[in-house]
């Protein structure tokens, strides 16, 4: 099996971006179980891993990306992922599953290759969120091209189930961490600094301003830390709290150290994600094996959260808020049931990826 990204996204420290490394370490170590299994992925990515190695070019992100010209983003956003693609699709490998990158740029790679590179290969996309079900013209785009590729691609990976409707080809539904211990309890912080903590690149996605409006001028301790995508979106925001003295903003790229003091020195996180878009989030898991609960928005990815005692609605909160989450008797209970939430879903998990690889790679 080929584990393989052909974007590989790196930050303007010369680190890999985002949380899919943790997707590489956790697959790879359940599948050598069965598999040989080998990863394509750049050299700063290869300092993090261990094993056998297929290096494909690093591509930047954030500001990096920013900075470019159009016709540079574009290069970079899909014609080199595109080409990086085909030609790890020409390698020998039964099975490849590729991480998450640009869907036109993968669909269009695996239409252009040879029929006799693709024909009995496995072929796997892993997908965050729902790309094609939209009505504006990247969705249909990208909708067309998949549609036109789908005769070749075995499945998709997703930790959202509803994508399996949507892409119409078999799916894997499991969390996009499958392969860590959680915390316990006595092991958990308990010194906290905030109250809430907002993580991550605040794009167009994440309503950071109803997080203002919500806790803004509360006995509430809120952190909002990530880079914004949009300048005039974070000058807006910052006035917005000018006065206003319980809520910290750090604009600005968090190296690992300090996405994790901040996550761990906060006893709530906070993920005010679009109610309207089926997406996963690295962060809710992250957060789940620190044992923190969680504020979330109606998005449908968060329905385990009120179910499973994780954490509450944050538009649901009464006026009493302040009381409600720095009760210590819930707060308590709400971590037992994450603890015990996340060991079942990846005991599952594992034995479904096992089970999925075995059927589909060996049942010819």
């Amino acid at each position: 099996i080929l584990i393989a990204d052909p974007y590989c996204s790196i930050n303007s420290n010369g680190e890999p971006s985002g949380h899919f490394i943790h997707f590489f370490k956790d697959l790879k170590n359940l599948l050598e179980k069965d598999f040989t299994v080998i990863i394509a992925c750049s050299q700063e990515y290869q300092k993090h891993l261990s094993g056998e190695f297929v290096t494909v070019p690093s591509n930047p992100s954030g500001d990096q990306l920013k900075k470019l010209s159009r016709l540079s983003r574009l290069s970079v956003l899909n014609i080199k992922p595109f080409n990086t693609a085909r030609k790890l699709l020409k390698l020998d490998a039964d099975a490849i599953v590729f991480q998450a990158c640009s869907l036109p740029a993968l669909s269009l790679s695996i239409l252009t290759t040879r029929r006799k590179f693709t024909s009995g290969k496995k072929i796997f996309l892993t997908i965050y969120k729902d790309q094609i079900s939209g009505k504006n013209m990247k969705d249909r785009i990208r909708r067309v091209l998949f549609c036109l590729a789908k005769k070749r691609v075995s499945g998709i990976i997703t930790g959202i189930p509803e994508l399996a409707d949507i892409y119409q080809v078999m799916t894997l539904a499991i969390p996009d961490y499958f392969s860590r211990t959680p915390k316990s309890i006595t092991e958990a912080e308990s010194n906290y600094k905030y109250d809430i903590a907002q993580l991550g690149i605040v794009n167009e996605g994440k309503n950071v301003e109803r997080v203002v409006e919500i806790f803004k001028d509360t006995d509430l301790k809120v952190v909002i830390a990530g880079r914004f995508n949009s300048d005039e979106r974070y000058e807006e925001i910052r006035r917005s709290i000018r006065d206003c003295s319980n809520v910290t903003l750090i604009n600005k790229y968090l190296s690992e150290q300090e996405y994790q003091a901040i996550l761990e020195g906060s006893r709530f996180v906070i993920l005010p994600y679009e109610t309207n878009k089926f997406q996963s989030s690295g962060i809710y898991y992250e957060a789940l094996l620190s044992l923190k609960p969680l504020l979330v928005s109606d998005a449908p990815f968060f329905r385990n959260v009120t179910a499973n005692g994780l954490g509450y609605k944050y538009d649901e909160l009464l006026s009493n808020m302040t009381e409600v989450l720095r009760n210590e008797e819930k707060y308590l209970a709400m971590q037992k049931n994450i603890y015990d939430y996340i060991a079942h879903i990846q005991n599952d998990s594992k034995d479904r990826i096992l089970s999925f690889f075995r059927e589909i790679i060996r049942k010819e």
